[in-house]
């Protein structure tokens, strides 16, 4: 979460809009609203993706994969 809230220090301002992939953990929507910037849900990640634009991306346990039934 730290490293979160730096990287987001580091480059955005206060009034900006931050994206965040919906659901997000609810910590890190306030200290995004403690930093004065605001919070944009999306349920597709991909969408950014396809357009290029910059993630931060919080996915500690993406390497772990469990095969379905």
């Amino acid at each position: 979460m730290d490293a979160i809230q730096l990287c987001l220090r580091a480059i955005s301002s206060p009034g900006e809009v931050i994206i965040t992939e919906s659901p997000t953990f609810t910590c890190y929507l306030q200290f995004i609203e403690d930093m004065g910037l605001l919070a944009l849900e999306l349920p597709i990640l991909e969408i950014l993706t396809r357009r290029k634009v910059p993630v931060i991306e919080d996915d500690i346990y993406g390497d772990f994969y469990l095969p379905g039934p």
